[in-house]
């Protein structure tokens, strides 16, 4: 069997918009579901796509599975179309964008521009240490108030990961919603799994 073509459990061959029932597997994934062959995985409604080990061809669908596989295509459509606007949608230039201004980028997410900085990370004698264009992103549940943006800037995960994005270049943001007065250098530590860590932004 050709390695470029993908065959279900019955040998037969799957091509894009076949309509398909696949087999998950794992914790908290549903078992079986109809979807239709897109690429190298199985869309379904709602627009997820799972790369599926076991997959069975529907050779003749009944009339609700078409009605399943018709909506699926449909909403492949309209995100593939949605994905060509924001392609073609700019961002704000880097050299107009304001340290401390929450922004707003193609896909609804919010992130706070820290400005070009030094990020350090310390655990002991481990130091990471990286530089460039700094965003942070920013949650709406959370808020946006000056202590709250604080608290997600400088939010420290396991293994010294943290909520900053360090860019040679720049995010696709597309509109400012507010801005928040930041002094640097913002320096915080935590202890996580009895392990103490450092933060500093300058």
């Amino acid at each position: 069997m050709s390695e470029d073509k993908r065959y279900d459990i019955l040998g037969r061959e799957i091509k894009d918009g076949d309509i398909c029932v696949g087999k998950g597997t794992g914790r908290d994934v549903i078992g079986m579901d109809v979807g239709i062959w897109c690429g190298k995985s199985i869309a379904f409604l709602g627009g997820s796509k799972r790369s599926m080990g076991d997959v069975f061809k529907v050779v003749n669908p009944s009339k609700e599975e078409i009605e399943i596989a018709d909506k699926i295509k449909a909403d492949l459509s309209k995100r593939k179309e949605e994905n060509k606007k924001k392609e073609k949608t700019k961002g704000i230039p880097l050299s107009q964008l304001t340290v401390g201004g929450i922004y707003e980028d193609i896909n609804r997410q919010l992130y706070v521009y820290l400005g070009k900085r030094k990020v350090t990370v310390t655990c002991g004698s481990r130091k990471r240490v990286e530089e460039g264009n700094c965003f942070s992103k920013i949650y709406r549940d959370i808020g946006t108030s000056k202590s709250e943006v604080m608290n997600q800037i400088t939010w420290i995960q396991y293994y010294g990961k943290t909520n900053i994005d360090i860019l040679k270049t720049s995010k696709k943001l597309i509109s400012l919603k507010e801005t928040v007065d930041l002094t640097f250098p913002i320096k915080t530590t935590c202890s996580i799994w009895n392990e103490d860590y450092t933060l500093t932004v300058e």
